[in-house]
């Protein structure tokens, strides 16, 4: 872990850098930012279920709430994911015109982009 990244992890709340440990050691090959990205989009899932919704990972709506999410997380913490945040802004943006479109298959492709995530 270089310095930046150590200062990134040190300014998460406890439980969450026990989140981080865990996906280090179920995923010891992730770099840090791909550990960031996923603790941030997990923050935002477990947001969304203790708000009473019923997640569908699929649901273009429900997608696009677990990015915008993620990514306010992320800037929160001041985490920098580089390029990963680059596809976050381009995911929502597709997402936003799949929604006003109506195009819920859409999602799918999302997911499968992103599906990683979830593991």
């Amino acid at each position: 872990m270089t310095s930046q990244e150590r200062q990134e992890y040190d300014r998460l709340p406890k439980a969450v850098q026990e989140d981080y440990d865990y996906n280090r050691r179920k995923h010891p090959g992730w770099s840090h930012k791909q550990l960031m990205t996923k603790i941030g989009f997990e923050q935002q899932t477990d947001n969304l279920v203790e708000g009473g919704k019923d997640v569908d990972p699929r649901d273009p709506s429900i997608l696009k709430q677990i990015l915008e999410g993620t990514k306010r997380f992320l800037k929160k913490y001041g985490i920098d994911v580089g390029k990963i945040m680059d596809m976050i802004d381009g995911a929502i943006k597709t997402l936003s015109k799949v929604i006003s479109s109506g195009l819920d298959f859409l999602g799918d492709v999302v997911y499968s982009t992103i599906g990683w995530i979830f593991d």
